[in-house]
């Protein structure tokens, strides 16, 4: 058995792999940019949320701090006294009204074929005769 027979076929097939200009690859590591952009696009998401609680939490005197972080203890104080001044169950089961029969709907439409008219946008290209071959 020679060495080339033992290797593995991923060790084979990167071995013949032509050396590239880059280094982004299956085997390469995500840099600097890309957990920058994931922890900008983690922050941007879930602050918005924290402030809502945190605002919610509060008290009007606390309202007037610059930037209150941690949140009050009124949470659940400040909730039930929302459930009471709007009709939020009724709002509640309308959103469930629309979403629920429209989940049941697509879900077992989905898997049906396209539809067979042709998209607006789209024309039928002419082929080219491939190399090799003669024409029609």
């Amino acid at each position: 058995m020679t060495a080339t027979q033992a290797l593995s076929v991923p060790e084979r097939i990167r071995r013949r792999r032509p050396a590239t200009g880059g280094n982004a690859g299956i085997g390469s590591r995500p840099g600097f940019l890309t957990y920058g952009l994931l922890a900008a696009f983690i922050i941007g998401s879930v602050y918005p949320l924290w402030w809502s609680v945190v605002v919610a939490s509060g008290t009007n005197a606390t309202r007037g701090e610059t930037l209150p972080l941690i949140p009050g203890g009124n949470f659940f104080t400040n909730a039930a006294k929302v459930f009471d001044a709007i009709p939020f169950w009724l709002a509640l089961g309308t959103s469930f009204l629309i979403s629920a029969p429209t989940t049941v709907s697509v879900a077992p439409l989905s898997p049906l074929p396209r539809s067979p008219l042709p998209h607006p946008r789209s024309h039928r290209r002419p082929r080219l005769p491939r190399r090799g071959s003669s024409p029609r």
